[in-house]
């Protein structure tokens, strides 16, 4: 049990609150030897000295160290110092992805989208752009406007017939003014718009939708 402070008076709660920020983050964080182990691996990989690069990068990633499991999923992405293997690619890059790595989720994305290691599955390729590009990701959100261009004029996404005959263009813009919105924080107004898109059928507008209800922005 706590013990109650010597002078009666309750402990301030921000400060409870600061401690544990603190304790928190000190106890997620990399040490400064597993930051110094992967700027040695990175300095291995631009020397491409990719077996050395791979060596150092492992065991921070099996850690759970994000940018060495990028890291990771670029070398088997593209056989750098390992055999190259899809499979393994997305399997670093998801783990990554999953701790809001916005380089791994847009790689994740482009994986889905080509079918490279995976079934193709747009929807997913959608979710993996979105949330890089809710990090301001300029490559995720220069492939997610093309892929809702393209998919609905190929019918790949669920919209209805006389929005991919007549306006998907008009469409795309409106997807991508509400991205821009929420990227300026601009919640009311990305709100407005991907609930046009929502209503329309638009099922990245309908995700977005969602992602935005859960955080309760806009």
């Amino acid at each position: 049990m706590f013990s109650k402070p010597k002078n009666g008076k309750k402990v301030n709660r921000k400060i409870l609150i600061f401690i544990f920020t603190i304790a928190l983050l000190y106890w997620v964080s990399p040490s400064i030897a597993e930051i110094d182990d992967y700027q040695r691996a990175v300095d291995a990989y631009n020397r491409k000295d990719y077996k050395i690069s791979y060596k150092l990068m492992l065991p921070l990633a099996e850690k759970g160290f994000a940018q060495a499991q990028y890291s990771l999923g670029l070398m088997y992405g593209k056989g750098r110092g390992v055999i190259k293997d899809n499979i393994k690619a997305i399997k670093w890059w998801e783990l990554a992805a999953e701790q809001g790595d916005g380089k791994a989720q847009t790689n994740l994305g482009w994986m889905y989208e080509k079918g490279k290691g995976v079934q193709k599955d747009f929807q997913k390729a959608a979710k993996w752009y979105q949330l890089a590009a809710d990090q301001g990701i300029a490559k995720a959100q220069e492939k997610l406007n093309l892929l809702l261009q393209d998919k609905i004029k190929k019918k790949s996404i669920k919209v209805p017939k006389e929005l991919v005959n007549n306006s998907f263009h008009t469409n795309a813009k409106t997807f991508q003014d509400g991205l821009n919105a929420f990227n300026k924080e601009d919640y009311k107004t990305a709100h407005q718009l991907f609930l046009k898109l929502a209503e329309e059928g638009v099922a990245t507008a309908q995700y977005n939708l969602g992602l935005m209800y859960g955080k309760g922005r806009g």
